[in-house]
């Protein structure tokens, strides 16, 4: 037995009163998360044709609520009201009206928060299938129970169309996907699937492009249009086949739901043509490929190039069948010209040494590609191996082939530079054995390489985090860059800016488990003290927690308001966002989840190792990250009042390094 609340029915008022009247209907089902509940469309209609004939009136609730400001505003329904609280918008203390008079707060909503005594949905008291009815004052008896009847039928009405039309289901963990979708991105689009921004980008085109199956379904559940272009003449379709790995369920979906596998974007190109230009630098399009070639009615490459490459037996017995298989797609759009020159002078075996195929290797060696060829900018295959690729055996077998291994590029820099430069303790040490020399001749030590590796990752790290702050900035029609802290009621800091980023360094499954109108050392939000994302740990620090500190008072300022999470605008920044320190190393790690534990200016301008907190264990630099995204090495013997001047927001000082 199930009994209808604000999470599946309308509470009904009677004369402007909340009723002791409760209905329950057995196995009645829920109405699916994100679609307007049937009794919103189906109760209405009937409510005006029983009016008349019926002593008190129905109505269904729409809520009004005061924001911080103590203005009014809504009306909301039951989905905007769960939004705004994902939001931090309403809190368990605000102010909520009904639009048939009642009054009471956030709080006292079941299911939306905690259950109290709410003046908005009275308990029923225990009965099988009806409660208590109630006694409509100055109406008799058998005209009350004519009343019950009619609500009981409107119920029975409502449950068979609801049972008839609710197709689309959402788990639990999908639900919770959607809500996080909506209050990131709904904001701009006042949750309307159907609406687009200045670019004619819409929620669905959003929901393809993050690969969220959930909330694509949810959009299309609400009518979006599954061929709606922007104004680069893009479709979803378009932005999903982009996103490349694990796009491949979404594709199939927009598919299934009448999406154009032959739109053109004002390129000319259709899904598959990116789909494949796409495979041409990544891997993990095959499989996309392969589909929108079916069901487009498209030979496949790999169809198209089975007949172009004719393996020896020789080369049968060489290569198993999953590497002849590897070597056929490879060439599916290129082809097996070994001679061929591609765009900045680069070769197949350029492509196929740094992508990290090591059968296409083999097989264009064979085939008597050059493997000290060098490209425009003076790379051979050995210097893309080494740095954008992670496959030490292509490196050893380009050796053992004859690559030159002191071969220099534009730059003047061997492989054994490369490997140094990016860290490649392994390469590095492979090739020093092979009698591999810098440029300059000299040749570091393996420790020497190892912390030039684990400082690039640090880098990579806080690049990462200053990416974060963009992306989520662009997700508000304003660019909000996310506040220092939230704040509640009183202004007592809340949560970090890195626990509202989370979403955007792909940890939305810890923000989604974060209680945000709780403090961040709550008795419930302690236990993710201990769960530090990897993002936030420098590789070279041996002590554990965050390593990445903001500028306080700058970049980063106070949220204004109860539960806000906005701050500063990008445009804030006016004198050049190559100037300006937006993160900084500290050595002594914090609690990633501490709003108050970033870096004031005057801390800043004791230096790195001092007096001050700032400082790393990079050796004689520490590792800044800027707000253009550029993160530079400054030397710890810098002087103190260049830092507070690159600290603050109209940040001019440069400095040489």
């Amino acid at each position: 037995m199930q009994r209808y609340s604000r999470e599946g029915s309308a509470p009904c008022f009677i004369n402007g009163e909340s009723s002791a009247l409760g209905i329950e209907i057995p196995n009645a089902p829920h109405s699916t998360v994100g679609s307007e509940p049937i009794y919103r469309t189906v109760a209405p209609v009937l409510a005006t044709t029983l009016g008349k004939l019926l002593p008190f009136e129905l109505s269904m609730p729409n809520y009004l609520y005061l924001d911080s400001n103590g203005q009014k505003q809504g009306p909301v329904n039951d989905q905007q009201l769960k939004a705004l609280v994902v939001q931090g918008i309403i809190t368990p203390e605000t102010p909520l009206a009904t639009d048939t008079g009642h009054r009471g707060k956030a709080g006292q909503i079941p299911g939306l928060f905690a259950t109290a005594p709410s003046p908005f949905v009275q308990p029923a008291q225990a009965a099988q299938h009806v409660a208590v009815p109630v006694e409509a004052k100055g109406k008799n008896s058998l005209i009350t129970l004519v009343g019950i009847l009619a609500l009981l039928i409107v119920g029975g009405i409502g449950w068979a169309i609801m049972s008839a039309t609710s197709s689309v289901r959402f788990t639990v963990a999908e639900q919770r996907e959607i809500d996080s979708f909506l209050a990131q991105y709904g904001g701009e689009f006042k949750n309307n699937v159907k609406a687009a921004d200045k670019d004619g980008t819409t929620l669905l085109h959003i929901a393809a492009h993050n690969r969220d199956l959930a909330a694509v379904k949810y959009c299309v559940s609400k009518g979006a249009n599954v061929n709606a272009t922007n104004k680069w003449g893009s479709t979803p379709l378009h932005f999903a086949t982009k996103t490349g790995d694990g796009a491949i369920e979404i594709i199939k979906f927009l598919v299934s739901k009448n999406a154009d596998v032959h739109s053109k974007n004002n390129e000319g190109n259709t899904p598959l043509d990116i789909a494949r230009a796409e495979s041409a630098t990544a891997s993990n399009y095959s499989e996309i490929v392969q589909y929108l070639s079916d069901v487009s009615g498209t030979s496949s490459p790999t169809e198209q190039v089975a007949s172009q490459i004719q393996f020896t037996a020789a080369e049968q017995r060489k290569f198993t069948a999953e590497e002849r298989a590897e070597i056929e797609w490879f060439c599916a759009d290129r082809g097996n010209d070994v001679k061929a020159i591609y765009e900045h002078g680069t070769t197949l075996l350029h492509i196929a040494a740094s992508q990290e195929y090591p059968a296409v290797v083999k097989y264009l060696v064979s085939k008597g590609a050059n493997v000290n060829a060098k490209n425009e900018h003076g790379y051979t295959p050995l210097h893309g191996a080494v740095r954008w690729g992670e496959n030490f055996e292509i490196v050893k077998y380009l050796v053992s082939e004859g690559a030159n291994v002191n071969t220099k590029n534009n730059e003047g820099k061997t492989p054994l530079d490369v490997a140094q430069e990016e860290g490649n303790v392994a390469t590095f040490e492979y090739l020093v054995s092979v009698k591999g020399k810098l440029g300059t001749g000299i040749v570091p030590s393996t420790d020497q390489v190892k912390q030039m590796a684990s400082q690039k990752q640090c880098s990579n790290k806080i690049l990462q985090l200053i990416l974060a702050l963009h992306t989520r900035a662009d997700m508000y029609k304003e660019t909000y860059l996310p506040p220092l802290y939230t704040v509640d009621k009183n202004g007592k800091p809340l949560h970090s800016w890195r626990v509202l980023i989370l979403p955007y360094i792909e940890q939305g499954d810890l923000y989604q488990k974060i209680r945000l109108n709780e403090p961040w050392d709550s008795e419930h939000n302690k236990q993710f003290h201990s769960q530090v994302p990897s993002l936030y740990q420098c590789p070279s620090n041996p002590a554990k927690g965050c390593c990445y500190a903001g500028i306080i008072g700058e970049v980063f300022v106070p949220a204004v308001r109860e539960m806000g999470n906005t701050g500063r605008t990008l445009t804030f920044q006016r004198k050049g966002t190559s100037n300006q320190i937006t993160i900084v190393e500290v050595k002594k790690p914090f609690c990633w989840m501490d709003p108050t534990a970033d870096i004031t200016l005057d801390e800043l301008a004791k230096g790195f190792d001092g007096d001050g907190r700032c400082g790393s264990f990079h050796g004689d630099i520490c590792l800044v990250g800027f707000f253009d995204g550029s993160v530079r090495a400054i030397p710890k013997t810098v002087n103190r009042e260049t830092l507070r001047n690159l600290g603050k927001a109209d940040a001019t000082s440069g400095f040489s390094l």
